[in-house]
């Protein structure tokens, strides 16, 4: 068998993650660092600073939760991120939702932020002259953030909720085709707003408007593919109905979707499939079958629990060698599952092995300092 390629490995996700109102929260540490840089012409003055990012969590959050309390009247159970590059609220809604709910949870998040640097507003205009110089910052800074970026993100671009609004415009207008089009005109509406940032000295905001533009080619080009891809669906279909009787034709079947797949989707389903055939002949003793078929799958489509399954086929073959380095192969690729490692008992022929304990202690030593 070919030696096992090596890969990256993938990153577990850190932040901190709590509940609020009973709805999960997780703020990326991201989310602090471009806070810190967006206010660095604070670091002089290191209280104002902190208030600067105190304000921009909050305001974010506040932001956020309009959308999550939305959802919630809806029946939905939403979760928060705040990530590097802003917010994002989404919830299980099984299924696109109405453009009506929506337009209703998209706009929620901006009425709080707005409706708050309103008050922000009024108070600093309505209040006379105010001795603190914090307390004059802290509404100046309440009014940019929650007025001014509230306004900003009624822009029509995705990801921004304005956009979400007019894409779900479209999608009305369309009867549930909108959102192809959807895309190319937020890329297009991007792209022309880069040249007028850049008159008008803002280069951050050209940058942005750049990423939001190809942000939404991506888009459109993934949806393209995927409706390429929909003839495929038959043929994914019938794999898994050859899994319990058939499981080497299911993955054939599913290798075939696979070169020719081009949306994320489509390639995730068919590994998948791949992925249960690869167990099924595991367990019927095909064992050198199980481990040609996943790594074939892998050198397509690197999956780590695809170089699990090909090592954990190899040990109960006897082939320990092999075994071992395409256990190598499935941490260097991202498996992580230390339970799984310690308790599979395909894996009972590696144990003896000096390299199987140093995988087990990589692995746990990785996954302690990641919080995992």
């Amino acid at each position: 068998m070919a030696s096992a390629p090596r890969l990256p490995r993938t990153e577990t996700r850190w932040g901190l993650a709590f509940s609020l109102g009973g709805i999960p929260v997780r703020i990326d540490p991201f989310f602090v660092l471009i806070a810190v840089l967006l206010g660095a012409e604070l670091a002089a003055r290191p209280g104002f600073l902190v208030l600067w990012v105190v304000v921009v969590l909050a305001s974010v959050l506040l932001h956020e939760f309009g959308h999550a309390v939305a959802f919630r009247a809806y029946g939905y159970r939403p979760r928060i991120e705040l990530h590097g590059m802003g917010g994002a609220t989404s919830a299980d809604t099984r299924g696109r939702l109405s453009p009506g709910r929506s337009a209703v949870i998209t706009l929620a998040g901006p009425a709080v932020g707005i409706t708050l640097g309103g008050l922000a507003l009024a108070i600093e205009r309505g209040s006379g002259p105010i001795g603190s110089d914090l307390v004059r910052f802290l509404l100046r800074i309440l009014v940019f953030v929650n007025l001014g970026w509230g306004v900003l993100n009624l822009v029509p671009i995705i990801p921004l909720d304005g956009g979400r609004v007019m894409a779900a415009a479209l999608d009305k207008l369309t009867g549930g085709r909108g959102e192809a089009p959807s895309y190319l005109v937020f890329a297009l509406f991007a792209g022309a707003l880069i040249v007028p940032a850049l008159l008008y000295g803002l280069p951050f905001a050209a940058i942005l408007a750049g990423f939001f533009g190809v942000q939404n080619l991506a888009a459109f080009a993934a949806l393209r593919d995927r409706r390429r891809d929909r003839p495929l669906d038959a043929r994914l279909d019938e794999a898994e109905r050859l899994l319990s009787f058939d499981p080497a034709a299911a993955g054939s079947r599913a290798e075939s979707v696979l070169l020719e797949a081009r949306s994320p989707a489509t390639r995730a389903r068919a590994v998948a499939i791949a992925g249960g055939a690869q167990d099924l002949l595991s367990r019927a003793g095909r064992y050198d079958h199980a481990a040609t078929l996943g790594a074939r799958i892998f050198g397509r489509a690197p999956d780590p629990r695809l170089a699990y399954g090909v090592a954990r086929a190899l040990a109960m073959g006897g082939r320990v060698e092999d075994a071992l380095a395409w256990l190598n192969t499935a941490l260097e690729a991202g498996f992580d599952d230390v339970r799984r490692l310690e308790s599979d008992p395909g894996l009972e022929p590696l144990r003896a092995e000096p390299r199987f304990a140093a995988f087990r202690r990589r692995l746990v030593e990785e996954r302690s300092r990641e919080g995992g």
